[in-house]
């Protein structure tokens, strides 16, 4: 039977009614609804939610195209307390604590988040909160220990075999190192981290903490059964893999052998998962800079955007709300655009990117965003691109505009001149020039710091 106790109609949320920088765009509503409830769905309390990559990823208009409608409330990561039910939900009462991810696939987005005071979602989604677990805690992993598990349960890791896990002391990777020791029963856990970040993952459980800013991947002396890849590094990775193992990346594009991922959330993990949590086995990583208080979430954000946090770090969400901040956990786009984004937006930025400019980019991972940031966030006058045969409708629907098949047209033939080229292919830098009318060509190197 529905539940039939009263909530508010309005809440205080934070929101975004046009795309953009999180900056420009991200503002505090005193008056939003409070979601209607669904026959399968809770109404959550909210005590502590969680940041994502994709928070900014959806903000700035990289998932227009299956976009709910706006105004839309962030957030996807909760915990908090019931205090509604839909008709048809069997599975918890009003008063318990519970936490999840809302977000089922990427491509189901919501009008309603988990920056707020309530929020609503599928009981399916949901699992009761592990007792030794403040909120906080509890709230800042459903995302990314969802994201650890699968993967490695995808990668068939199981007891006895070796992995490597690439960006330990992310926030995904503090739960895969785990979860690799602990669960999965892997007799030989290594990661990657900087400098500074080795001693975490050796208390984390792993065996082998290697310093990637001094050792290359394809030189490690030793192969691994699986390994599992939180920064995009597949192709590294490969080398690093045993005959017959397997490499599994949670960083679009991946190509084969190496197995792509992308998360669709379930409590069922969060419920498997739970004495694994409540008896200490695995434990969640919080950043030392948290808690954020909820009228600071700006800060929260661009915390989260400097991809230089530890694990997980908190805010508090409304008044006596707490709000956790997820780096790098991220399912299909999630990880992938978080260091993509800032690196397309800092480079376009350098290149003094103006409304009314032209731009010319490249196809591929990073340049894919360039196009979205150069239309959207720049307001180019034309976005035209390079691009494979097989390419070019995909750079006509994100763009619409020139896509140029470089298979078939050479670049210093073009009738046309741009303001600004953005350039990853060195082998384009002496031809681009030909044809570059402000003489600014960039060549952008990204630094993860994982």
């Amino acid at each position: 039977m529905a539940s039939v106790s009263r909530s508010p109609s309005v809440q205080k949320a934070w929101i975004y009614s046009e795309y953009g920088r999180s900056g420009d765009v991200l503002r505090y509503e005193e008056s939003f609804p409070v979601p209607e409830l669904k026959e399968d769905q809770v109404l959550i309390k909210v005590v502590a939610a969680s940041l994502n990559p994709i928070d900014f990823i959806r903000m700035a208009g990289f998932l227009e195209h299956f976009d709910s409608p706006r105004p839309v409330n962030l957030g996807y990561d909760v915990a908090g307390v019931v205090v509604k039910l839909g008709s048809q939900v069997k599975k918890f009462k009003e008063g318990d604590e519970v936490y999840g991810d809302t977000l089922e696939r990427v491509e189901e987005l919501k009008q309603f988040g988990t920056l707020a005071e309530y929020t609503a979602t599928e009981e399916r989604l949901l699992a009761l909160k592990p007792n030794n677990l403040s909120f906080v805690e509890a709230a800042s992993l459903p995302l990314a220990i969802e994201t650890a598990y699968q993967g490695l349960e995808r990668a068939e890791l199981s007891a006895g075999k070796s992995v490597l896990v690439l960006g330990g002391a992310g926030g995904v990777g503090t739960l895969a190192v785990q979860l690799a020791k602990q669960v999965f029963g892997a007799s030989r856990v290594a990661a990657t981290a900087s400098t500074a970040k080795l001693e975490l993952l050796r208390s984390l459980g792993a065996d082998l903490a290697i310093d990637y800013t001094k050792q290359n991947l394809e030189e490690l002396p030793e192969k691994f059964d699986v390994v599992f890849d939180g920064v995009g590094e597949g192709e590294k990775a490969v080398k690093t893999v045993k005959g017959g193992g397997k490499v599994l990346s949670i960083v679009p594009p991946s190509a084969p052998p190496i197995i792509a991922f992308q998360l669709t959330s379930t409590a069922t993990i969060l419920e498997k998962l739970k004495p694994y949590l409540e008896s200490g086995k695995v434990k969640p990583v919080l950043d030392p800079k948290s808690p954020f208080p909820f009228p600071k979430t700006a800060e929260a954000f661009s915390h989260l955007e400097t991809f230089r946090a530890i694990g997980k770090a908190e805010y508090t969400a409304a008044e006596e709300n707490e709000l956790a901040i997820k780096p790098k956990n991220l399912s299909f786009m999630q990880a992938a655009l978080q260091v993509s984004t800032v690196a397309a937006y800092e480079g376009l930025q350098k290149a003094h990117m103006a409304p009314g400019k032209s731009v010319l980019v490249g196809a591929g991972g990073v340049e894919t965003l360039l196009i979205r940031l150069s239309k959207h966030v720049f307001g180019a006058s034309k976005v035209a691109t390079t691009a494979s045969s097989g390419e070019v409708e995909l750079i006509r629907s994100l763009a619409d505009g020139l896509a140029i098949d470089y298979t078939k047209e050479k670049l210093e033939d073009l009738p046309w001149k741009f303001d600004v080229i953005f350039d990853r292919v060195v082998a384009y830098a002496p031809r681009a020039q030909r044809f570059l009318s402000l003489a600014l060509l960039l060549e952008l190197h990204m630094a993860i710091d994982d």
